[in-house]
């Protein structure tokens, strides 16, 4: 399967150009910058219906693998339930609220005032986390507990903000972050010196909770939300007899893949699905795009984009499992199916690279309507 690292310098090797390529355009979704304002406007609150204050994360039927066990809490978790902390946050203003982010994992905390400085706390409930590759590293703790402070690209010199990562135990190359940031009032202050003493502070009074994260066995029906993106992985594979598969490799608890060989076949398969949210996706054009067109499929609407890149060919279906639940419009729930057909050249040997034949879009739908199923849609 390889490792994480391994296949970001497999998909750094292969350009795609214009696909659907959804898992690219979600994971980056910069909720950082997107998503947090200083205006108290309305904003969706939550995702489903996790506890505040989750028991213990352990159940007898968890799986062995840290791993895996770790995506099924998370999946069972509401990112704003383990944000709120309005006891703590009171320090800053009289309002506090919650706001869901075009990022499956992520919640904002606000605190303030009307035309008042508001405070934003960003909580990334999970994401991939290596030290040795973290921007600007600064050993740090919350609440005794090893920590890390990082650099992030919004991060100006002025000091209104502050980045705290701290690696869940036990967990292999998995953590929590949190950003918090200062968006003053009209003509104020921007800096903010204690940004890094109040963000772990607020980090300190959540953690509990990330560490109680517990799975969620009935998650909502035909909705991403809970439910994971590979459940149907038995049956998708038997969608293509006489060829080997790989077990599913989880990108983060929402997002998986899996590889198909076949030999003589010169070519291979891989298969990408993806869970989370983000504004309504639009058409494509140009580039190794074939075809790009807006599509009703088994009651959700979507979009169908085929492309091809020579050596690489793709189908894929994204389809809007639930709409956005906030003014920004930012949060639709979005499901991804990606099939791509790979030619296989061995480039140490000095082959040159073949045409990759056409994906099958009708294979696409099919692999669409398992994993619809899998979230009982």
């Amino acid at each position: 399967m390889g490792t994480m690292r391994e296949r970001h310098e497999k998909r750094m090797r292969i350009t795609l150009g214009a696909t659907i390529a959804a898992a690219a355009l979600l994971l980056t979704a910069c909720a950082d910058d997107q998503a947090g304002t200083g205006a108290f406007a309305p904003g969706g609150e939550g995702q489903g219906d996790a506890p505040d204050a989750p028991s213990a994360s352990s159940t007898p039927d968890e799986p062995a693998d840290p791993l895996t066990a770790h995506h099924e809490r998370v999946r069972g978790t509401d990112p704003c339930a383990m944000a709120e902390s309005d006891e703590y946050l009171k320090q800053f203003g009289s309002i506090q609220d919650t706001l869901t982010a075009p990022n499956i994992y992520q919640c904002i905390a606000r605190s303030g005032d009307e035309n008042a400085d508001v405070y934003l706390f960003y909580l990334t409930i999970d994401e991939y986390w290596d030290g040795a590759e973290a921007l600007n590293p600064e050993p740090t703790e919350v609440d005794g507990r090893e920590a890390v402070k990082t650099s992030a690209p919004s991060d100006d010199s002025l000091d209104s903000s502050c980045t705290i990562n701290v690696p869940y135990l036990d967990v292999p190359e998995r953590a929590a972050k949190v950003r918090g940031a200062k968006v003053p009032a009209e003509g104020g202050d921007a800096t903010w010196p204690e940004a890094c003493d109040v963000t772990k502070e607020y980090f300190a009074t959540i953690l509990p909770k990330l560490d109680a994260m517990k799975p969620n066995p009935n998650p909502e029906p035909g909705d991403i939300i809970g439910h994971d993106p590979c459940a149907r992985k038995d049956e998708i594979v038997a969608l293509f007899p006489g060829w080997t598969a790989t077990e599913p490799e989880y990108n983060g608890a929402y997002s998986c893949n899996v590889d198909l060989t076949q030999e003589g076949s010169g070519y291979t398969h891989e298969v990408e699905i993806y869970f989370g949210l983000n504004e309504r996706q639009a058409t494509t054009s140009g580039g190794n795009t074939v075809s790009s067109e807006e599509i009703e499929f088994e009651g959700y609407e979507g979009i169908k984009t085929a492309s091809d890149a020579t050596i690489l060919t793709d189908c894929g279906n994204l389809l809007i499992t639930k709409p956005s639940s906030n003014p920004q419009e930012n949060d639709y729930h979005l499901l991804s199916v990606n099939l791509m057909t790979v030619a296989v050249t061995d480039y140490e040997a000095g082959e040159q690279p073949e045409n990759a034949p056409e994906t099958d879009c009708g294979l696409t739908d099919e692999i669409t309507r398992e994993v619809l199923t899998g979230i009982g849609g």
